[in-house]
């Protein structure tokens, strides 16, 4: 029963062995193995793809290397959809270094030039919707946090970027949506609380947002949600 609880973490580092090679007479640890298989292994394949797809990008200087910015948005978007609603994808993301790339990503000169364009706004709102899942695993509701990736992602600087982003990108109702979605999520820890408000000015940014975006019911929400958040903080209030 352990040799196939470990069997997963081989088969999804690129070891040889494959779970034909296990026999397993237990019927309890037949069970067991049957649901490892079926849920567990695809997470930490689905993971470890999904950290070296997020790694490639990492490294890039020149977009036009993935195949142009619709290429890139098209995979993040995979990313997307694989994260939703998995705890446990979410948290081995978390574990296997997604959030600091996270910060990585997001100080990248494509994204932090001036003047960006519809592809690389894509972009940002594929990436800052990755930061969503990876604070709550189905986005909203505040029992599927992942404590563990809140604390990291503020740690390694994401909340400076995000607000650093908001303000740069705060024309584009579509940015502004999803940045004010992953500053909803990140707020959720006391230490990001201080940083995005005091710190990053995310509060006078949020009052920006809504200023511009009044019209835009999804903006609106998001930033509002945002600013209930980062009330919890004394003072942010003032």
């Amino acid at each position: 029963q352990q040799q196939q609880q470990q069997s997963p973490g081989k088969a999804a580092s690129g070891s040889s062995l494959t779970w034909d090679q296990f026999t397993i007479t237990d019927g309890k640890a037949s069970a067991l193995g049957a649901e490892i298989k079926r849920k567990v292994l695809p997470d930490i394949t689905n993971a470890v793809d999904a950290h070296r797809y997020l790694s490639q990008f990492d490294n890039v200087q020149d977009i036009s290397v993935l195949g142009g910015e619709a290429v890139i948005v098209s995979q993040l978007a995979k990313v997307n959809a694989l994260q939703k609603g998995n705890r446990a994808l979410n948290e081995e993301l978390g574990r296997l270094g997604v959030c600091e790339q996270m910060a990585n990503m997001l100080c990248s000169p494509l994204l932090t030039g001036a003047g960006v364009g519809v592809g690389v706004e894509g972009i940002l709102v594929q990436l800052f919707s990755i930061v969503v899942y990876l604070c709550r695993y189905d986005g909203l509701v505040k029992a599927s946090e992942i404590a563990a990736n809140v604390a990291k992602l503020g740690q390694c600087g994401v909340c400076e970027l995000t607000a650093s982003l908001l303000s740069r990108n705060i024309a584009s109702p579509m940015v502004s949506e999803q940045v004010c979605f992953a500053i909803r999520n990140l707020a959720a820890n006391a230490d990001n609380q201080v940083k995005l408000g005091s710190t990053a000015g995310c509060c006078e940014a949020l009052v920006r947002v809504l200023t511009r975006h009044q019209d835009s019911a999804g903006v609106v929400e998001q930033a509002c949600w945002a600013i209930v958040n980062l009330a919890f903080n004394a003072d942010n209030q003032v």
